[in-house]
Parts: C-alpha cells; structure tokens; sequence
C-alpha cells in the first residue's frame, strides 16, 4: 500500500531508496560518535537521509514506529552539531535543517540554540528562509515578518530564477501566518504550498525527490506555528500531521 500524492512519485525508486538512507542515518551517527568531532558534512548527510528516509518511508506506509524513530536520532546529531567542536562555522543552510530537525524531535531546546547562533548574513534569495526559521524558535517577530516579507518579495521577483521562485513559494505566507498565530491563514497557506510543490514535482526526474512527499520548509515552519498555540491541519500530504504528532512534535490532529 502507498499514500496517494497527485505528482505521482516514483514508488520503485522510493522502495530502492529508503533502505539506503535509513542506512545513512545510523552511519553519520556512527563516524560522529567515533571520531569525536562533529563534521558538519557528515551531520548534514545524515540529517538529510533521516528526512529522505520519512518521506519515502510515510510513502510507502511503513508503520509509525518505525518511522519516529529516526527522528531522536537526527535530534542527536544536530545537538552533536551544536556541541562537539567541529571544522567549520554553522552556515545559514544548517540551520534549516537543524532547526526543523529539533522542533520535528520535540527538541525545543535545541531548535532554540541553533536560532540563535551567529552566522553569516543572508547572501541569496533562499537564505531568507533559516533567518526567519530561526527568528521564529527564538522569539524575534520582527526579524521574522522582516524575512516573511523578504521570501514572498524574493518568490514574486522577475528577476529570481524560477527553481528558486518555485522552492520558496507560499512560504513567507505560512510565516506570517505563524507570527501572527492565524489559524486560517497558515491552513491557505500550507494548502497553496502543497498544490505548488505537486506542480514541480509532476515530472520524471522530480517524482523522485523526496521533497514532493515531505516538505522540510513548510513543516519546520508549521511546527513552530504549533508552539504557538496552532495545529497542522489534516490533510496536507507533504506536511502529514499524523507523523508530525507522532514524532514528538505534538500539536496536530
């Protein structure tokens, strides 16, 4: 049995994939903990297959458990992240997915730490997205209506690539909506959110991403909505509140 999504994913490549990534997982966690020090490269790419591994495995119906408990383990390495030295400084980049880790995790704490770590100012349209992710888990409204503004000005832009337009549309809508605590506003948004990303990802080589099954940005951005009093709404498939809850992330339906 699998999930239906309208973009139609490639379910023999997700059934090929998920094993791997779910290996990558346990891999990162393993040269961290040998090796004493936190290479981001490596946390990263486990973060990401712990995300991969979700998406494919929410996909394919594999059952709940199983699926959550990946997510204490990438909740380990972010707080590896944050505490063991390591090589180079955090970028703008780990903190998406960093912050969405911890807060997916229930991991207030950390999602807080990395929200306010120091680093280098936005340099591109889609760094508006950890700024205002991590203004979010820290309490700093107006940097983050500062960055909702920014991501819808960047999404609307001529000049912003389309692929770039396309990864960031309706988001600064879901944070506005999430600062302003507007129940309505953030199901429209997550809604619109998850129609644009069934439309990019209706192609060959895009139904086999992840991305179109399980929303990173959206649902990073969603559960910090949930810390402030809103839930996720059912039935947005790439924000699936049934896993989200189960997680440990609480808050939804």
């Amino acid at each position: 049995m699998t999930r239906p999504y309208p973009h139609r994913p490639d379910l023999a490549f997700a059934e090929r994939r998920v094993v791997h990534v779910t290996q990558q997982v346990a891999r990162a966690r393993a040269t961290v903990a040998r090796v004493g020090v936190a290479d981001l490269g490596v946390v990263n790419a486990g973060l990401d297959g712990m995300w991969e591994a979700l998406a494919w495995g929410w996909l394919l119906e594999h059952p709940l458990d199983e699926l959550t408990a990946l997510v204490p383990q990438g909740a380990a390495l972010v707080r590896s992240g944050l505490d063991a030295p390591h090589g180079r400084p955090v970028e703008l980049a780990d903190v998406e997915r960093w912050v969405a880790t911890a807060l997916l995790a229930g991991d207030d704490d950390a999602a807080e730490r990395v929200g306010a770590l120091a680093v280098p100012p936005p340099a591109q349209e889609a760094d508006w997205l950890p700024v205002t992710l991590g203004a979010l888990v820290r309490g700093d409204d107006a940097a983050a209506v500062d960055g909702a503004a920014r991501l819808r000005d960047a999404a609307a832009a001529p000049g912003t690539a389309p692929a770039v337009a396309a990864g960031l549309a309706h988001l600064g809508d879901l944070a506005d909506a999430v600062v302003r605590r507007d129940q309505s506003a953030l199901d429209d948004a997550l809604v619109a959110r998850a129609a644009a990303i069934a439309t990019t990802h209706a192609t060959t080589a895009n139904r086999r991403r992840w991305t179109g099954v399980l929303d990173r940005p959206s649902t990073g951005l969603a559960i910090a909505g949930v810390r402030r009093g809103l839930v996720v709404p059912a039935g947005v498939a790439t924000v699936p509140g049934e896993l989200v809850a189960a997680a440990g992330a609480g808050g939804a339906p």
